[in-house]
């Protein structure tokens, strides 16, 4: 088979194809036009001619994005990753991708294209951190459609990604998060905020966990998972990264906590009996089931209109990795108890953390400057 590129009147290109002759003996061709420069033509006149080399069917293809999406996410993703994604994706194309993009054909797809759904996005009112999401979910099925064959590049390539919102994060100080947590006693989930104010571990990551991942003798706990829901139902699902499983120590006041809860969670299973049912969570429902992560934030958000403040549970998760900064701490030891993928990622977040650190480091200067002389 042989094919060449022509370029048309308004500046376009087409990839011709010879097929054969007919019945007749008149010449066959199947031209498709090409969304993009010349080298992008040459591309996919390699790629077609590969393609009947290898004995691949020679179809321009009539399959928008729709169709495509919707393929992409049963047969790929639904398959490769977590049902938590799988749920990110599904949202973004019927939100945002769908209404704009859905009945253009796959293989006309250009960029104008991209940056329509990301405008969609932000003409919502929307962050340009969602923006930024959903560029990602268009940018991964285009990397998908292109090794299916189905288009000859991925548009997403020339498009910016939309700039990432700089994150913004309300911090309570430690005196705050003391009248908090002494609040929060009064309620069942005191221990649990406890927890969660002082090791920074995550909302879900505190209701999955299990006596037996705790050493209270050790004073260390292991963080392999984290409760949410997949299909409605509330499960323990594995870390998103490597590195959010992890083991990291506890302090004093903390063990001692934990050994009043574990006290008083046995006389209570005692009480019940059989209606009990012992899972070998630390935290639970009042059953022994998995504990509802909205119930403990609904139970903060009292808290803390009680005590008259406003603060995110999240935000004591903020708290923690700032005390420690602010104290001297590692960043790498930082990164490991938070769970997260990398030392850059944590300074990222808390780079701003303090202006008072920055002003003792210009004086720490002055003073070894000093000293040399």
């Amino acid at each position: 088979m042989r094919g060449h590129i022509t370029k048309r009147p308004s500046g376009s290109y087409a990839v011709v194809l010879y097929l054969g002759r007919d019945a007749n003996g008149k010449k066959k061709q199947k031209w498709v036009t090409v969304q993009g420069n010349k080298k992008d033509a040459e591309r996919l006149l390699a790629e077609l001619l590969a393609q009947a080399h290898n004995g691949s069917p020679i179809d321009a293809g009539k399959e928008t994005v729709s169709d495509f999406m919707e393929r992409w996410l049963r047969d790929t993703v639904a398959i490769q990753t977590r049902p938590r994604t799988l749920q990110s994706y599904s949202t973004h194309v019927r939100l945002h991708i769908d209404p704009v993009i859905g009945k253009v054909k796959m293989q006309k797809l250009a960029p104008a294209d991209i940056q329509a759904v990301i405008a969609g996005v932000l003409e919502r009112g929307l962050s340009s951190t969602t923006a930024r999401r959903v560029y990602a979910t268009l940018h991964r099925a285009l990397v998908c459609a292109l090794k299916w064959g189905i288009v000859y590049r991925n548009v997403c390539d020339v498009v910016d990604a939309p700039r990432e919102a700089e994150y913004e994060y309300s911090t309570p100080d430690n005196a705050t998060v003391n009248r908090l947590i002494d609040s929060a006693m009064e309620t069942p989930y005191g221990v649990a905020f406890h927890l969660l104010a002082s090791t920074g571990m995550r909302r879900g990551e505190v209701c999955a966990l299990r006596w037996d991942q705790v050493d209270l003798d050790k004073g260390t706990l292991s963080i392999t998972g984290a409760v949410g829901r997949e299909n409605g139902a509330l499960v323990i699902s594995s870390p998103k990264s490597a590195t959010s499983r992890r083991m990291i120590h506890i302090g004093e006041t903390t063990v001692r906590l934990l050994q009043g809860h574990r006290a008083e969670q046995a006389e209570y299973r005692l009480k019940l009996g059989g209606v009990f049912e012992d899972n070998g969570l630390v935290f639970t429902s009042p059953t022994g089931g998995l504990m509802e992560p909205g119930n403990l934030t609904k139970t903060w958000i009292r808290t803390c209109r009680d005590t008259g403040v406003h603060y995110r549970l999240h935000d004591l998760r903020h708290h923690h990795a700032t005390a420690l900064i602010e104290n001297g701490v590692h960043i790498k030891a930082v990164q490991n108890r938070l769970g997260h993928s990398s030392p850059s990622l944590t300074m990222k977040i808390y780079a701003h953390v303090s202006p008072q650190m920055d002003k003792e480091a210009a004086e720490a200067y002055d003073r070894a400057m000093a000293a040399a002389d």
